[in-house]
């Protein structure tokens, strides 16, 4: 029986391997030792084994229910595919995305928080905060007294950003930053602005 073998070559990777007719990129890449991650065992549960076709979307079908419904849960751009799931009918070039044991964590963050999304570009407004002079006051108090400043002062901060429809993405010692816009807020920089304006409300009236 002769079978019709499609060429992949995998980034970054440089490897060349050829697919059967009807057989996932996965499958092939596995076999042929290219290190795909694939934390949920190539069931379309998890996106670890995505790629970004760079040549030959083309010779891509379209994606089947399982890969729609994780492509529409992170807004995957349509050259970003499931390696699980694409079985290529044309020749292509891809290049891996999930690379090491770092990006499987990073990974796993992006699925478990409905806040953050993978694979798209969005226009945000981000606000820094920290305590003016924090270094010389620390000097002065004892470190229980350090600590709870900090954590009224986060606590205080946390809930205005939170009214003002933002979220903390990082705390640096006494500062913090935070994201407005991630649910496409027109007004994301005039929340922020409107934030911090509360900010320094609440720490002239309450922390100090």
């Amino acid at each position: 029986m002769f079978w019709t073998m499609i060429r992949v070559t995998a980034l970054p990777d440089q490897m060349n391997f050829e697919v059967a007719a009807g057989e996932t990129l996965l499958e092939t890449a596995l076999r042929s030792g290219v290190p795909f991650a694939h934390a949920c065992g190539g069931r379309a549960k998890c996106s670890t084994c995505r790629v970004w076709v760079l040549d030959g979307v083309e010779g891509c079908p379209n994606r089947n229910r399982d890969e729609s419904l994780m492509a529409e849960r992170l807004r995957l751009a349509d050259e970003v595919r499931l390696a699980c799931q694409l079985r290529p009918e044309g020749e292509l070039r891809v290049r891996r995305l999930v690379l090491d044991e770092t990006d499987l964590v990073i990974t796993s963050q992006l699925l478990s928080s409905p806040e953050t999304r993978s694979g798209e570009s969005k226009q945000v407004a981000v606000f820094f905060s920290d305590v003016a002079d924090f270094t010389k006051l620390s000097e002065q108090l004892s470190p229980y007294d350090v600590m709870y400043l900090l954590n009224r002062y986060f606590a205080q901060v946390g809930d205005i950003i939170e009214r003002n429809g933002g979220f903390i993405d990082n705390f640096i010692g006494d500062g913090l930053m935070a994201i407005f816009g991630i649910d496409d807020q027109r007004d994301a920089p005039l929340r922020a602005v409107n934030a911090a304006i509360q900010t320094v409300a609440t720490v002239d009236h309450r922390l100090i």
